[in-house]
């Protein structure tokens, strides 16, 4: 029955009872950490805080003060937070991309929608155009969503977004490459065998080519041991499809990691055993 924290901090129910502390308490702390660092001045302990722009909306969702309002998971918030302050940086949108963009940030997508966006990815695939400002904006939710919503849909928008990664090879910025591994993730964890096997090299190429040891490590985990004989199969048939010296990328990772092949599947052991 009894409640505390850092009065300046702490979420309210964190306040008056810790049995109604969870994850999403740490997140209202969050959110008055980054009250602190980018809007500053005075502020009331255990209210809604404000701020400008894309931050203060982030500010505005961490402090909500009905728990179930602010965003579910850590990984949420660190894409949100990610995606605003990449987009400090970038350069703006194409008109066209900006109207998809627009589509990308309502609540709810429509299915007709959806086929607007796909279109436009696939149109941006033809010119040769990049769709780096709308797969940016795309959500791992919304790609959870569109599992659900249709199938034929989901896999054109995720065999366009790993082919987008797998293109742009070593030149994410250091702070996107968490949350193209999030996505990325959520795409494992819903797909088929082809697909996870894909998800999986892209990974690899991802987190060796700019040597971000969260994607490394989340390969790994994903490459372990529990993963099925089916999948670490098809993994070693789209290396040698996509050319991929896993020789190299593994060596680099027990490098950057410290962590040894073993903890790997043992087909992808042997593989690597036979190409030595």
């Amino acid at each position: 029955g009894m409640g505390g924290g850092t009065v300046a901090y702490a979420a309210p129910e964190a306040m008056k009872n810790f049995k109604y502390v969870t994850e999403r308490s740490d997140i209202y702390s969050v959110g008055a950490i980054l009250h602190d660092l980018f809007v500053g001045g005075n502020r009331v302990p255990c209210s809604r805080l404000t701020g400008p722009g894309k931050i203060g909306g982030i500010i505005e969702t961490c402090t909500e003060t009905n728990p179930s309002r602010r965003y579910r998971t850590v990984e949420e918030l660190r894409e949100a937070l990610s995606l605003a302050i990449i987009d400090l940086n970038d350069a703006p949108p194409t008109a066209a991309d900006a109207e998809i963009i627009a589509l990308l940030t309502q609540d709810e997508i429509a299915d007709e929608e959806w086929d607007r966006i796909d279109m436009a990815i696939q149109e941006n695939e033809q010119n040769a155009a990049s769709n780096y400002d709308i797969f940016k904006n795309m959500s791992a939710t919304q790609i959870l969503n569109l599992q659900n919503l249709n199938e034929g849909l989901f896999r054109s928008i995720v065999d366009s977004f790993i082919r987008h990664v797998m293109l742009f090879e070593g030149r994410f910025g250091f702070e996107y490459c968490d949350v193209v591994g999030a996505k990325l993730k959520v795409i494992f964890q819903i797909g088929g065998t082809e697909l996870k096997a894909k998800v999986l090299l892209t990974l690899l190429v991802t987190g060796t080519s700019h040597n971000r040891w969260y994607v490394e490590r989340l390969f790994v985990t994903l490459a372990g041991q529990g993963l099925s004989d089916e999948v670490a199969s098809r993994f070693l048939v789209e290396c040698e499809v996509c050319n991929v010296n896993l020789n190299q990328h593994i060596n680099h990772l027990e490098s950057s990691i410290k962590v040894a092949r073993v903890a790997l599947h043992p087909r992808i052991q042997d593989a690597l055993d036979a190409a030595e």
